[in-house]
């Protein structure tokens, strides 16, 4: 399958992408896949819009009407900015907010209520929105408007595409005399007085900052402002004659043609960058008219200028902090992006007028927006962002998101279970969904599926994953005596068990067993195993056979098949239940031993791979635990552990995404001993 990836050019999936010109295609669409995610131009930073299957709207891209009195359009979702700009510019109208870029849709623009630099006067785009028809997952046609449908349409303005695919839109435009911008730029020498600029702006409709975010001392967050109006024919008076003033002259455009290697952007080439732009603007500042593609789309005179970061892609970090904790939040991560050394270049900082709605990014505040190159110390630096704004109440932007957790966008959104509650609703069977809203826990079932979940570490971890919230997938070789641990675990977690056939034995049904689950599990643990018999199993091969067979092919088999599918979905965790056994090989258990250390070196392998893809494994090292399967034996009591405790260990472990864990705890100090004693002296030991 063809590669896909969004402006950031991270991640990169496999995917499909189909195209439609009719509504009644669509419908078609909505039938014939299982999951989709729509996409227009994929000027979106992360993975909102990646999924297997993408719905492209590009070729659904007619305006439909026009009120030239009221400048009211309705256009269909595909319909760009660029497409926009070049129809209503010559009669006098332009969009009432924009982003930064005109290459992006109608749809994507709803789907991620785009902000602009006129935010803390003219709100977002969806502000300006007068209804929506919306495809759901059952191909039905709906209205939405502030009036209609008032749930939906709130869940879809900023809702990443959740709620349906947007067939049209109406909303008005502006009425403008000119297609050019009255534009002030001001420099400011720190932080200070760049917010003291916005405070003195307000009356400007449009206002934005490219700040310095690698100067220091004195000058940490030193900026040049752009603040802008549109002008009027008086404006132009001195030479309209001259010229169209609704029309702008085309200019050349460069083109990135390759990746720039990703040595190019260090902190040695960015510091001079941020000099040399800043000190190129004068001091105090200075007014001129421009033609609105320079003031709103410097960045689309460069033709794939994404490409400047290199090939393995660019995270933009978006982050939105309250007024109250704008200027001490700001400050503090500035300043640990300038200990981590890893400025960015295109640095914006707009304000923010009030807003609340419910799951749009802006409210009252300052955001700012920075690149990261793809590098191995970007997500570590990121993460300590994360936390700092967390702890001042500010929220991270969807649209620019390709790594925020579950827990990071709940905090940061709070409405966001009302959010999830209406997606539920209007996307039951999770239809639209992405890689990034599986990763948010947006349209993720937080499904667990447990192999051998008739053992007593079984049990005790599908009560800990249903405590948790997640619906189970039980599965075992007797599905009969299931059936009491599910009626359990439903009365006690509040939570929905099923339950499934599983032999790990049975090679050819694996491939059918998966398939069959719908929707997909987000976390795979494997418990099933068989001690068997080691006296037998010198004597009889069949024996030795099994131990090997259950343990270690049954394992792989199975988990290959969901490893590849967690790869494709660039999401999951996979827990293999493997042995302190495997550590080394003991007289007494050395076959099923030998069978977990070729298991245990499987999910090490395993979890090398799929780190690159979203996805972790976790290798489990129980030592002694009482269960049925070791009831025969007389196992130390103060070594042995009771299930509940091993699955306590275990879904830390999820919790923390550890690599390897034992459990308890000591064994991993026991073992190590074990593993370092000289062979001289283990082969004396009786163990």
């Amino acid at each position: 399958m063809p590669k896909v990836s969004n402006w950031g050019n991270y991640p990169t999936i496999e995917a499909i992408s189909v195209p439609f010109q009719e509504v009644d295609e669509a419908k078609q669409l909505m039938h014939g896949f299982q999951s989709c995610i729509p996409r227009g131009m994929g000027r979106c930073y992360g993975d909102s819009a990646l999924a297997p299957v993408v719905i492209s709207t590009l070729d659904f891209n007619q305006i439909l009407a026009f009120d030239e009195k009221q400048g009211i359009v309705t256009c269909q979702s595909g319909t760009t900015f660029e497409r926009l700009l070049a129809e209503f510019v010559p009669k006098g109208w332009f969009p009432p907010v924009t982003p930064g870029t005109k290459f992006v849709t109608i749809g994507g623009a709803i789907a991620s209520d785009v902000h602009g630099k006129n935010h803390h006067k003219e709100g977002c785009f969806s502000d300006h929105v007068l209804n929506i028809e919306l495809m759901t997952e059952d191909g039905r046609v709906i209205c939405c408007s502030p009036k209609e449908n008032t749930d939906i349409f709130s869940a879809t303005r900023g809702g990443m595409g959740l709620t349906g695919l947007i067939l049209t839109a109406t909303f008005r435009m502006k009425r403008i005399e000119t297609a050019y911008i009255k534009q002030e730029v001001i420099r400011s020498n720190n932080l200070n007085q760049t917010m003291e600029l916005f405070e003195t702006s307000a009356d400007w409709t449009y206002s934005m900052v490219w700040i310095d975010c690698l100067s220091t001392g004195d000058a940490t967050g030193r900026s040049v402002m752009f603040r802008g109006e549109h002008a009027d024919l008086d404006d132009l008076s001195y030479h309209s004659a001259r010229f169209d003033p609704l029309s702008i002259q085309k200019k050349r455009k460069l083109t990135a043609r390759f990746y720039l290697p990703g040595f190019f952007l260090n902190s040695l080439t960015v510091n001079a960058f941020n000099y040399l732009y800043y000190h190129r603007h004068h001091a105090g500042s200075l007014r001129s008219i421009v033609d609105y593609d320079t003031f709103f789309y410097p960045l689309d005179s460069v033709r794939h200028w994404n490409r400047i970061y290199g090939a393995k892609g660019f995270i933009q970090y978006q982050f939105l902090l309250p007024l109250k904790e704008s200027r001490s939040g700001l400050t503090e991560i500035l300043k640990k992006i300038q200990d981590a050394k890893a400025g960015s270049f295109l640095a914006v900082l707009k304000l923010f007028g009030p807003q609340e709605n419910l799951i749009s990014f802006p409210q009252e505040g300052y955001t700012l927006a920075l690149d990261f190159p793809i590098r191995k110390n970007t997500f570590a630096l990121l993460d300590q962002l994360d936390k700092i704004v967390l702890q001042r109440g500010g929220r991270l932007y969807l649209t620019k998101d390709a790594r925020m957790s579950a827990e990071t966008f709940s905090r940061g959104y709070p409405q966001a279970d009302r959010f999830i509650e209406i997606v539920k609703k209007v996307n039951p069977k999770k239809k639209f969904n992405s890689i990034q809203s599986q990763r948010i826990g947006a349209t993720s079932m937080k499904r667990a599926l447990i192999l051998g979940a008739g053992a007593d570490i079984g049990k005790a971890l599908a009560k800990r994953f249903g405590y948790a919230g997640f619906d189970l997938i039980l599965a075992a070789r007797n599905v009969d005596r299931l059936k009491s641990i599910a009626v359990d675990i439903e009365r006690s977690c509040h939570t929905k068990a099923s339950l499934l056939e599983f032999d790990a034995l049975d090679y050819e049904s694996h491939e059918r067993f998966y398939q069959e689950i719908d929707p997909k599990p987000e976390v795979v643990v494997t418990v099933f195993g068989y001690l068997g018999d080691h006296t037998l199993a010198r004597i009889d091969f069949s024996e030795a056979q099994k131990i090997i067979d259950v343990n270690y092919k049954g394992a792989v088999s199975i988990l290959n098949i969901i490893a590849n599918d967690f790869e494709r979905r660039k999401f999951g965790t996979i827990i293999g239940i493997s042995s302190v056994a495997g550590d080394r090989g003991r007289e007494k258990i050395y076959i099923y031993g030998s069978a977990k250390a070729a298991l245990s070196i499987y999910l090490d392998g395993l979890r090398n791979r799929l780190c690159k893809s979203n996805v972790h494994v976790i290798t489990v090292k129980p030592g002694y635990v009482f269960t049925k399967m070791t009831e025969r034996i007389q196992l130390p009591p103060l070594l042995t552990a009771l299930p509940e405790q091993a699955a306590r260990d275990i879904f830390r472990a999820y919790q923390k995404k550890k690599n390897t864990v034992y459990t308890l705890w000591f064994w991993r100090y026991i073992m190590l001993a074990v593993r370092n004693m000289p062979e001289s002296i283990f082969k004396k030991m009786k163990i």
